[in-house]
């Protein structure tokens, strides 16, 4: 197996980093800067998070247009979509944790705790007018599918 290789490399301007490899996307195919994304997602009180989700929703723009415009070996594209679901999952339980977080802070007895796992944040969501029973079901279909994202291990082991 191949080592990465860092080939350039900027302190000042890390975007130059590794400017003399071949460019993988073309010049329109590039995913929108993380800041249009933090723009769009103002909504997102928690700047962390924002950053967060600004940073993985570029990357799943990233991902698509690989999937979008090359062709990938089968099991290279099967990883690669399960990356993408787990992506997008990730980015929809952070933001349905701060939405929750801050009406907890508005209004008494909602009881969101760090501590959450997505399925009691969409339950949450639910029950308190965030989430309708459509969006409830599409979430819990997408948890679903992110847990079913793990090595598979062949014959049991004696």
């Amino acid at each position: 197996m191949e080592l990465l290789k860092k080939s350039i490399k900027h302190n000042e301007e890390k975007k130059d980093d590794n400017s003399d490899k071949k460019e993988l996307l073309a010049e329109g195919r590039h995913p929108q800067k993380a800041t249009q994304y933090r723009t769009e997602w103002s909504f997102i009180d928690y700047e962390p998070a924002r950053d967060n989700i600004s940073y993985q929703l570029q990357y799943l723009e990233y991902m698509v247009h690989l999937y979008n415009d090359y062709q990938m070996y089968l099991t290279v594209e099967s990883l690669h979509c399960k990356n993408m679901l787990i992506t997008l999952a990730s980015i929809m339980e952070c933001a349905l944790f701060d939405l929750l977080y801050q009406m907890s802070q508005k209004k008494d007895g909602i009881g969101v705790d760090v501590r959450e796992d997505f399925l009691s944040l969409i339950d949450l969501g639910f029950r308190h007018g965030l989430l309708d029973g459509n969006m409830k079901y599409l979430l819990h279909e997408l948890r679903k599918v992110r847990n079913f994202v793990h090595f598979q291990f062949g014959a049991q082991r004696i």
